[in-house]
């Protein structure tokens, strides 16, 4: 990434209190989802040719899917300018839903999985599929990464934020640098249900 661009988004990143959160841009998601997997130094382990960010909505969620269709379009122009590790940035589309997510994130080689719309309110069976995959998990919803998913991507007033469950994200094999951990607010995981 480009210096400017990185020096803007940490500036921009900062452990927050608990606020009123809400979602961020398309555009805004799309370049801190890259930021993030950019402090994962198993990102290229992950990744062959390209980082893979999986965006998984649920086929009748006719919100999730038209965010999917924003972020996929946000990601595409950002993928214009910016790689990760050296790698250039695609996405895939994945259902939300089902017993064989965690074998077709497996098969895209998928470094990330954002969870976006209604599948993001009950996350507990995209995070399996996630840990067995070892793909990272992200929503943009505290809810979502105080159940299960390893990092939200989240806006609070003008600043965007990340949130880390840092338990998620180490079963998903994540080694998140330090640098983004003093970032982020680290999130205690919820008990199991």
């Amino acid at each position: 990434m480009r210096p400017r661009l990185v020096a803007c988004l940490l500036a921009a990143t900062v452990a927050l209190p608990a606020a009123a959160e809400e979602a961020l841009s398309p555009s805004g998601e799309a370049l801190l989802l890259l930021r993030v997997l950019a402090y994962d130094r198993q990102v290229t382990a992950r990744a062959v040719d390209a980082v893979t960010v999986a965006l998984a909505s649920l086929p009748d969620d006719r919100a999730g899917q038209a965010r999917r269709a924003a972020v996929a379009a946000a990601l595409d122009r950002a993928a214009l300018q910016f790689t990760v590790a050296g790698l250039p940035v695609r996405w895939v589309a994945v259902s939300a839903s089902g017993e064989g997510l965690a074998e077709e994130l497996r098969l895209v080689r998928a470094s990330a999985v954002l969870v976006l719309g209604q599948a993001a309110g009950d996350p507990a069976a995209l995070c399996r599929a996630a840990r067995a995959a070892r793909v990272l998990s992200l929503a943009g919803s505290r809810e979502a990464v105080e159940r299960c998913v390893s990092v939200g991507l989240v806006l609070r007033g003008a600043r965007a934020g990340v949130l880390v469950n840092l338990a998620s994200a180490q079963a998903e094999g994540a080694d998140l640098e330090p640098a983004l951990l003093t970032m982020a607010e680290v999130l205690a995981p919820a008990p199991p249900r």
